[in-house]
């Protein structure tokens, strides 16, 4: 009788540690839900600008064309854009900004084919803050605040060749 009773007991231990266990793996998800939420808003709540490693997750995901939807400023976690395609690539500013906050180094074109920018701002931008091996042209861009210093290019176009049409320096 001794057994039976006391099989009887862990059984009832397990059920109630299993029950244990599953309410604790529920209030887990709901606290990592939680904080994920918190996350992405934290992102877009800084003066409605997107991040630099957006903009790099943005750009590997297209295809041959890209069409801004946010204005982009670096922060302090971020990386350098970097463009590794191999085919003619655009981007589509639609009059939004790149803002640098006086970094180094804010797009990289790691590619032989055409690069296009139009319609877009670059903003406190310094040195050399466009690196392209590949012909690039720009059209409708405009360059706010950015300086170059120490004789080093701004626009640096290695092997090819750089058009400006309709842009504006300030």
């Amino acid at each position: 009788m001794n057994k039976y009773y006391i099989g009887e007991n862990v059984k009832n231990i397990k059920s109630k540690f299993f029950i244990f266990l599953l309410i604790l793996c529920i209030l887990f998800t709901v606290t990592c839900v939680s904080a994920q939420n918190n996350q992405t808003e934290m992102l877009s709540d800084d003066a409605g600008y997107h991040s630099f490693n957006d903009l790099n997750r943005s750009i590997s995901e297209s295809k041959g064309v890209l069409n801004l939807v946010y204005d982009y400023r670096y922060g302090d976690n971020d990386t350098s854009i970097i463009v590794n395609k191999d085919e003619d690539f655009t981007i589509n500013g639609n009059g939004h900004t790149i803002e640098n906050i006086n970094q180094l180094n804010v797009l990289t074109f790691n590619s032989q084919k055409q690069i296009f920018i139009n319609n877009l701002t670059f903003k406190n931008c310094v040195n050399t803050s466009i690196v392209s091996f590949s012909s690039i042209t720009f059209n409708n861009v405009k360059f706010i605040n950015c300086t170059s210093a120490d004789s080093a290019p701004f626009i640096q176009c290695l092997f090819n060749n750089v058009v400006f049409i309709n842009c504006t320096f300030k």
